[in-house]
């Protein structure tokens, strides 16, 4: 019997003294815990997840409805809500509900309010029936009522060939097509262009901006006005005619191109017909050399730009026709558009040097007015290229095109990012 009570004895004492089996106790005892920190981490996660994805819907429903707005409030409603179904498409597949509100205000500026509500189940919480979880968020976008101007610089030099033209008359349709696409880019829109190719040509209201009687009587003679490089000073002013003076072409016959600048107007007429017309070049564009010593011959690019920047200038106003005078900066987003398939010529002894300095220079100035800067350049060589960077306000605003589709997804590009330009989101 003795013998047995010390057996049971031992055989007790050697069990409480194991640590066998302890971790396996351990664990079955903090796990739960465990599983429920893994569970609810992930579900935070997701749920982290879900909200990013619904502020962002937030955020591009917003801008969809406050540009739809200037037409209407109905407008409005139907494009923010027409975005909220379709990139609602897939999330939808992880909610339980959701709903969208959108409001608007008009004053002092366009507003559109959007709030997002969404039921969701996380994957852990569901398991264990803890119910939905709800999210909820918020954006709001303005749409300033102040207006838009656009100036498009367009080279007609003797390079611009019968494609290259075609390509970019098919460009200028696209380009009115994007940006009359939304009622935001329509609303308070004006656009000029100036076609260029060594020198410039305005209408003949422009004649009376000369002081010389004998260039006045050769403008009203050809019925337009042509403008040549004026020399290293004048050529990057931009001082408005009453307190300067103008070098017009010394051969109007050869030098002035028949095709003029029209200063700033809400009739895209003239921009339509200009695509037309470009859309169906002359013969004698087959091939360039045909172009020597006409007033295509030469890319006078600087020149192309500084009337861009006066036709802008709202300083001009009093010298242009009714309606085309230019608005203050803080009254209309102003845009420049310079398009060239070439490099600068020497001309009237500018060398191609002083040339691209007074290009910068003008580019530089727009900025100080204002006024954006974008270029493209149309199978352009690398140190043209990298003139048109120096131009434009960032290397995002220039575009390199190597072919028609180059061409037209450029101009298309640029035209929706003018459209869109007043519609922001507001914190």
């Amino acid at each position: 019997m003795r013998r047995q009570t010390r057996s049971w004895f031992t055989l007790t004492k050697r069990f409480g003294q194991s640590r066998g089996g302890h971790a396996a106790i351990m664990f079955s005892i903090l796990a739960f815990p465990l599983v429920l920190a893994v569970g609810f981490a992930l579900d935070f996660a997701q749920a982290s997840k879900y909200r990013t994805e619904l502020q962002n819907v937030a955020d591009a429903v917003a801008l969809a409805a406050v540009r739809g707005l200037p037409t209407s409030e109905a407008q409005g409603r139907l494009d923010g809500m027409s975005l909220y179904d379709a990139l609602m498409n897939d999330l939808r597949a992880g909610l339980v509900s959701d709903n969208i509100t959108i409001t608007f205000e008009n004053t002092p500026d366009y507003k559109a309010i959007v709030e997002i509500t969404a039921d969701a189940r996380m994957s852990f919480g569901n398991s264990i029936n803890l119910g939905t979880v709800r999210f909820e968020v918020d954006a709001s976008a303005v749409l300033g009522r102040q207006g838009t101007e656009v100036a498009l610089v367009l080279d007609l030099s003797g390079s611009m060939t019968t494609t290259r033209m075609r390509a970019l008359g098919s460009a200028l349709s696209v380009f009115d097509s994007a940006i009359n696409a939304s009622a935001a880019a329509r609303d308070r829109l004006r656009i000029a262009a100036i076609p260029f190719a060594q020198n410039v040509t305005l209408p003949l209201y422009a004649a009376d901006w000369l002081s010389l009687a004998s260039e006045k009587a050769a403008a009203t003679a050809a019925g337009r006005t042509c403008f040549a490089s004026q020399g290293r000073t004048l050529d990057t002013s931009i001082t408005s005619p009453s307190s300067r003076s103008f070098q017009i072409a010394p051969n109007y016959a050869a030098q002035c191109m028949p095709e003029q600048t029209f200063a700033l107007t809400q009739d895209f007429a003239q921009l339509r017909a200009m695509a037309a017309a470009y859309s169906n070049p002359p013969a004698w564009r087959r091939d360039w050399q045909n172009s020597r010593g006409t007033s295509y011959w030469g890319t006078n690019l600087y020149t192309g730009a500084a009337w861009a920047a006066r036709l802008l200038d709202p300083s001009w106003g009093n010298y242009l026709p009714a309606g085309s005078a230019a608005e203050s900066p803080n009254r209309a987003n102003k845009f420049a558009l310079i398009m060239t398939d070439g490099a600068q010529d020497e001309i009237l002894g500018v060398s191609r040097t002083q040339a691209d300095q007074n290009l910068i220079a003008i580019c530089n100035q727009m900025r100080t007015q204002g006024i954006s800067v974008f270029t493209i350049g149309f199978a352009v060589t690398s140190a043209t290229e990298t003139l048109l960077k120096r131009c434009a306000d960032n290397d995002n605003q220039f575009v390199r095109a190597d072919n028609e589709a180059g061409l037209i997804s450029a101009f298309e590009r640029i035209s929706r990012t003018i459209g869109d330009s007043r519609a922001r989101l507001v914190f």
